[in-house]
Order: structure tokens, then sequence, then C-alpha cells
């Protein structure tokens, strides 16, 4: 299948399941924005975030869902936020948070892989959230996007699941044996995508018949090396045992693997590579 053929399908099935992420949630997420010290920021992001300099910053959140998160990076210090998604439910959600937060945010409701150039060369920090580079079929041609999004010496932030994790079972899983919690059941090599038609309301946990939705692993030598072809230096990488995929929390406890990262990288321009490789 073509990466168009893909994302479209994922938008149809995040347009399906927005709406229930909302009544899961009611009003809440708007309540807690209405305090303008509220962030849904863990506390290492902001430590994180605060190291690089948030400070009137142009950001940008790729596969921004409802923007929470790009919402509470603005409430960090910076001048303004851009959000791009695939799904019009979910850049609806978004519109109607950052309007009760009050920050300067726009939306954009957009295939990454059919990123309009204007915002080529925009951005001094690309934010990347849980459980986004997993509904993207060619990692590869996202981070080149990325990179052509990226202002010189722009930082890329990302913070995502580990995808090591990917090779033990979720507990909802038929293959998950809570006596072996640990036993390896897919393959970190694996290049076909999971295929999901029980909706994806992870908040409600309703089920239903839902649009066929696809969700890739991709390996870490993957990104990084998409990092190097694409001008962006790799900074920092710190690897976690905290599970932010609402799906490992069982393996979190433990303490024994690494169930998230954050990477961060720095745009550099094509000379700086080349006196670098010297």
């Amino acid at each position: 299948m073509k990466i168009k053929e893909y994302t479209k399908k994922n938008r149809k099935a995040w347009n399906e399941t927005m709406p229930f992420h909302k009544t899961a949630r009611g009003q809440s997420l708007l309540d807690k924005f209405k305090d303008p010290n509220y962030s849904y920021l863990e506390d290492i992001e902001k430590t994180k975030l605060n190291e690089i300099g948030i400070s009137n910053k142009i950001v940008a959140q790729v596969c921004c869902n409802n923007a929470v998160e790009l919402i509470s990076v603005l409430r960090l210090g910076a001048k303004k936020g851009y959000g791009f998604d695939i799904a019009d439910e979910a850049i609806k959600q978004a519109r109607e948070i950052a309007d009760v937060a009050r920050v300067n945010c726009e939306f954009v409701r957009t295939d990454v892989y059919n990123l309009p150039n204007k915002y080529y060369n925009k951005f001094d920090i690309i934010y990347i959230s849980a459980g986004s580079i997993n509904w993207l079929p060619d990692i590869k041609k996202f981070i080149e996007t990325i990179g052509k999004m990226l202002k010189k010496e722009g930082i890329l932030f990302m913070y995502d699941i580990h995808p090591f994790s990917e090779v033990f079972a979720q507990k909802d899983d038929s293959r998950f044996d809570p006596k072996k919690p640990y036993a390896v059941i897919d393959s970190y090599f694996g290049t076909s995508p999971k295929i999901n038609m029980t909706g994806l309301d992870y908040l409600g946990k309703q089920k239903y018949k839902s649009n066929p939705n696809y969700w890739f692993t991709h390996k870490l030598s993957d990104i990084f090396n998409s990092c190097i072809k694409n001008n962006i230096q790799i900074l920092e990488f710190n690897e976690y045992s905290r599970d932010i995929s609402a799906v490992f929390g069982h393996l979190e406890k433990d303490d024994l693997i690494p169930l998230s990262f954050i990477l961060i990288g720095k745009k550099i321009s094509e000379a700086g590579k080349r006196r670098r490789g010297k």
C-alpha cells in the first residue's frame, strides 16, 4: 500500500475516534486549561525544554492531536505555536482548547507528507509527542520533512514510545501471558504494520467496528540515520522506563526495559556537516 493510502485510512479512523475521546474527557481539559498555570507536560519534558530555551521561540507540534502538549509548551514562554494534524476532528478540538487557554496558536489540517512549503525553514523548535511517529508509514520521509521545517540551528524535540517495547504483548492482546509478560511476541525488525479495526478509544475504552487503521514500529537506527541524513545533529538521547503509551503500564513498575525516550537534535548546515566529518 502507498503512503497516501495508509494516511487516508488513518485520517478516517482518527476522525471517527476523536468524538469518543471528547465524550470520555467531558469538560475536564477545557476546565483545566482555564487555569493559566495548568500544564499537560511531564516534569522531564519541562526540564528538557527549559534547558533548550523556549522563550520567544516559534514552535510547531507535528501530529498534534488536540494540541494539549503544544499549548503547554507555549505556556513555558514560546512566542507562537503551530499545530499540524491529519484529523479534522483533532484540529477542531485543538482550536477549542487553545481558545480557552488564550494562547497564540495556529492549527493546520494536513497530511505531513504533503506539507505546504510555506512552512519550511520556519520553526525554532519542533515538538513530537507520544504515539506520533507510529501512525506514519515512512519515518525517513517524515524526518526529511522535519528537517525542511526547521530553521538553521532549530531544535527537534521528540518524546515518544520506545520501539523496543513493541516486541512485547499488550495486556489486551490475545497472546499476552500474565505469567510471562516479557515473552517476545513480535520482531523488533518487523516492517509490516499492525492493523486495528476495533476503534482507537484508549480513554473511554469503547470498542466499536472502526475504519482500518495502521500502526508502524520504527527502529531506533532508522530514526537516528534519518536525522543524520537530514542534517539534524543528535545532541542528546535518553531512555526511560516510564510508560507513555497507555498500554505498557504493567511493565513500567519493574523498571527493567526502556518504554519511552527523548531525542533532542539540532539542524546544522550542509557545510557544518562536512566540517564535522573531517
